[in-house]
Order: C-alpha cells, then structure tokens, then sequence
C-alpha cells in the first residue's frame, strides 16, 4: 500500500482512524501489509494504534501468518512489532510462536537472534 503524495497519506490517515472494533480478519490482514520499508512520516503509529483494536487471538494469528513478510519487506517494523509483543503480550505471543510451522518459526528465532538477541533471551527465559 504505497502512498505516493501527502494526499494519499492524507486518505490513509482518514481511512485508518475510522477503523473501529470488532476489526475484520481481513482488515487485520490488510493494516500488517502496509509495513512497508518507505519514510511514511509517522503514520504507521497510527496502523499500529488500529491494530490495538484488534482482538488479541485474532492480533496474534494474522501476525503469525504475517509476520515472516514483514521480516522480508521492513525488517524495523519487524522489530517493532516483535519488540511490542514480547513485552506487553509475552503468553499470547508464546503461544503464536508454538502454534506456528517449523520453517516460520525458525525464519521468526533467526531474525531475532539477529536483530534482537537481549529480547530473544529474555522471552526464552519467561
């Protein structure tokens, strides 16, 4: 979801600040694809505020399906995103990680050892 002009991000903006709860699976799915690896001038706070209204079991099985895309396309909101939930959300995010397949588990465990290694441990220990 590129932005190409301060209109566009103008209409982003008012777009994402009508989202209200219950947020669709769809929805969900559509605010983690617009991390993207751009300057967007600080609106992806506010996608990140919308995702707050998600419900957390429903926040936690997008992100699982998402979140090696993320990695891949903006690796800083990856980092965000997993910083976010390893501190405020540690027990749902464990038990995303769990449910998830080998292979996006381990691309999740290597990022992290990577890029977040002080978190990692500090997940692993909890």
């Amino acid at each position: 979801m590129w932005r190409r002009n301060e209109e566009e991000e103008r209409c982003f903006l008012a777009a994402i600040d009508v989202i209200q709860s219950p947020v669709s699976v769809d929805l969900t799915r559509a605010l983690f694809d617009t991390f993207l690896p751009i300057d967007d001038f600080g609106t992806q706070e506010t996608v990140v505020g919308a995702l707050h209204r998600v419900q957390e079991d429903r926040y936690f099985a997008v992100l699982a399906e998402q979140i090696v895309g993320i990695i891949d396309r903006a690796p800083d909101w990856a980092e965000d995103l997993l910083i976010r939930a390893v501190r405020w959300h540690a027990v749902p995010f464990k038990t995303m990680m769990e449910a998830m397949s080998v292979q996006r588990r381990r691309a999740v465990s290597s990022f992290m050892e990577r890029e977040l290694p002080d978190l990692l441990r500090t997940w692993q220990n909890e």
